[in-house]
């Protein structure tokens, strides 16, 4: 591209103004040049309101960009020479940092998220949508769940009483394997010498740390790999081997092939200990409506003939969930699935290579009348032969850091009290599997795999009554074109069936295969319904010839953030005033709360990890600033009223909150009401489908009639903050 080759002679004026009428028209490329031109040639401070911020719009859309620049060079070519144009500008800087993420540029995209962050704060700019993408890296570098594990107060000290214990046996050459940020190595004080593996890069680099500071003496050295992927290790070998790579299910983060490949090297004595010494799992069958909704079909929708459709999350393994967080009924008695004693090579290498292999088989007995719809699986992990820690929900010495494995039915199980069910247990490529023996096979001729959004869309049935309420809106005689972003096509689908053209944009393959058998199911011509892959809907709005007439999308993710109205994409930039929004506001809904599962999930307590503070200290380098995709029913205090705010009417805005009882606030807990065409309205805080989002505020006491002022604000992205005004304190 030769940016100013475009009608040189032309005035900066002129140049703005092709630049914009490009833009509109749809030919990107034509429209940056005359932009790169009007920026060249005028200072920044002489430049139009707007402009910049249109270059940087367009510059950064790599989606309307990628169709005429095909080459990657020439692209990058364009943001060094933005670079040049925008040294100081924070959005440019941001946008460019995200770009080079998803292009696979970690380090430089943080580098420039960073600069962009440094440059608002000096210029005094709103940096909400930095601050989100700053938020979002720190999710990325360090794993959510290391916050609760290290929060894991019970395991924490057994863990140390165990490893202590050894190391006064004179068990004193430690490999402590997936060593995280070195928490249990730093158990290990008084040992000869410590060898670490942790393949996360930030976790290594702060497990190295953490040792050479409070144990400098200690010969010690962190491996930044995983342990089966290397060949050799430092001083084998060691009579003292530290792991805690276990996930709800015990085998699913490699414990197998780790141990397997460590006895295969040779990296133990002859009389060596394992802390874990050993694993017992255990199995129960159980009703549960609300973890049943997550994985089957459990609503219908005649209108679209979607009854007695057998419909199931193509998770086919197990989730994790706390069984504490929901209504349930125990359905079975309790039984063994299989103890695992780690040091018994034989053991560790038949389950390695079982695969299809059925390793035993248990009856469970049913205890009262009902069906089954989930196995729910837990394990005391015992760590020598006196101590162990339980992730059994019903236990004493349950630890909480952990969840429970659930197990989803393929079909719910009918069952009496006494009733016996078969069931097989195997591992297979090192996840466990649980068979019912005797199941009974679907009913229904009609099974299909989906994603769990699209399971958690369909069974929202107050979700979908709003949606269908729509249907009869439109009343347009004429042919209308329709682009459906949704995450289910529920309105396209009924929009095609009358005629009208819809554009599906799907992200998952499994749900557009269920999309078009209920196109045939409800013979819809397939030429009214056009499925595309998502990530290529720029190209398909680029060459649709004929007008835009709604845009369908859901303006709330499924896990309570705000999402992008499409329409504001540059690709439908020359369509924005033909095209619209079924949906036409969202308002922003909140309250004060206290909860203590927040700071488990989010910031490690330096009670939890003593003697070594530092831990949490350097780990909460990483603690973010909100907690997404959280249901209702999560565990919190509310703190005061619910306050309503309109975003869009008043992006910057003070909310006084009246405090309700005495205690303590920490989070401030958000949902919203969608508005729809004609004022139809939906409230997202009782949905199944539509998450809650809790934004934090630092531990503050407070007493009953206080008045709070919170600081509300908004920004195109679309990104909102609420957090204590400063005129507060």
């Amino acid at each position: 591209m030769d940016y100013l080759s475009a009608a040189l002679f032309d005035t900066p004026e002129e140049h703005l103004e092709s630049a914009r009428h490009y833009r509109q028209i749809g030919e990107f490329t034509r429209s940056l040049e005359h932009y790169f031109a009007y920026c060249e040639r005028t200072p920044t401070e002489q430049r139009a309101e707007n402009s910049e911020d249109e270059c940087i719009e367009l510059l950064c859309d790599i989606e309307a960009l990628i169709k005429e620049i095909t080459s990657v060079e020439e692209l990058m070519k364009c943001f060094v020479y933005g670079l040049q144009l925008f040294p100081n500008n924070s959005k440019f800087h941001n946008r460019f940092g995200s770009l080079l993420i998803k292009k696979g540029d970690y380090d430089h995209g943080v580098e420039f998220i960073h600069k962009a962050y440094e440059i608002a704060k000096k210029n005094r700019e709103p940096s909400l949508a930095i601050e989100k993408n700053m938020l979002h890296l720190k999710w990325k570098a360090m794993p959510r769940w290391h916050f609760r594990m290290l929060n894991g107060k019970l395991r924490n000290e057994s863990y140390r009483k165990a490893i202590q214990k050894a190391l006064h046996e004179g068990l004193t050459s430690v490999a402590d394997i997936g060593s995280g940020c070195g928490l249990l190595s730093l158990y290990a004080e008084g040992a000869k010498n410590v060898v670490a593996f942790e393949a996360n890069a930030n976790l290594h680099k702060k497990c190295s740390k953490l040792m050479s500071k409070n144990f400098p003496r200690i010969d010690y050295y962190c491996h930044k790999n995983y342990s089966y992927k290397l060949d050799n290790m430092e001083k084998p070998p060691r009579d003292l081997i530290i792991t805690e790579i276990f996930d709800v299910a015990v085998f699913g983060e490699g414990i197998l092939k780790t141990l397997s490949h460590v006895y295969y090297k040779n990296w133990v004595k002859d009389s060596f200990r394992i802390i874990p010494a050993k694993v017992t799992l255990y199995v129960t069958g159980i009703a549960c409506a609300s973890l049943d909704k997550k994985y089957r079909l459990c609503n219908s929708i005649p209108s679209l003939q979607l009854v007695d459709i057998c419909a199931r999350s193509e998770n086919v393994s197990y989730d994790a969930e706390s069984l504490r967080h929901h209504e349930y009924r125990l359905m079975t008695e309790t039984e063994e699935l299989m103890t695992v004693d780690f040091s018994d090579r034989s053991l560790v290498n038949a389950l390695l290579a079982s695969d299809e292999k059925t390793f035993s088989n248990i009856v469970l007995e049913g205890v009262r009348t009902g069906h089954i719809d989930s196995l729910v699986v837990w394990f005391d992990l015992h760590l020598d032969d006196e101590i162990f820690i339980s992730t059994n929900p019903f236990h004493a010495l349950y630890e909480p850091c952990w969840e429970q494995a659930i197990f989803h039915c393929h079909n719910p199980v009918e069952i009496s009290s006494g009733d016996k069910l078969s069931l097989n247990v195997l591992v297979a490529r090192e996840k466990l599997e649980l068979n019912l023996v005797d199941s009974i096979s679907c009913p229904l001729s009609s099974c299909f795999r989906l994603s769990e959004q699209c399971i958690r869309f369909l069974n929202d049935k107050e979700w979908i009554d709003y949606l269908m309420s729509f249907s009869d809106l439109i009343l347009e005689n004429k042919k209308l074109t329709i682009c459906d972003f949704s995450t289910f096509p529920l309105l396209g689908l009924l929009f095609a069936k009358k005629g009208h053209t819809v554009y599906y944009f799907c992200k998952n393959f499994s749900d557009a295969v269920f999309v078009r058998y209920l196109i045939t199911k409800n013979d819809i011509d397939f030429s009214h319904i056009i499925i595309v892959e998502y990530n290529l809907y720029h190209v398909c709005i680029s060459n649709i010839s004929e007008k835009l007439d709604y845009i369908l999308y859901e303006p709330v993710c499924y896990d309570g953030s705000l999402n992008t109205a499409p329409i504001s994409n540059i690709m439908l930039g020359k369509q924005r005033f033909q095209t619209q929004l079924v949906f036409e506001n969202v308002t922003i809904h909140f309250m004060l709360i206290y909860s203590s599962y927040l700071d488990y999930c989010n910031r490690v307590d330096p009670k939890n990890v003593k003697p070594f503070d530092d831990v949490a200290e350097e780990m909460n380098e990483y603690s973010g600033s909100e907690h997404p995709d959280l249901p209702l029913d999560f565990p919190h205090e509310k703190m005061s009223n619910e306050h309503i705010w309109n975003p869009n009417e008043n992006p910057r805005h003070i909310e006084s909150v009246t405090i309700s009882k005495y205690g303590k606030v920490n989070g401030i807990l958000t949902w919203f009401t969608i508005v729809g065409m004609n004022g139809n309205k939906f409230c997202t805080k009782e949905s199944s489908y539509f998450n809650k989002n809790v934004l934090f505020l630092p531990d503050t006491s407070v007493e009953p009639q206080e008045i709070r002022k919170m600081l509300c604000q908004y920004e195109k992205g679309p990104v909102f903050k609420i957090e204590f005004s400063q005129d507060d304190f």
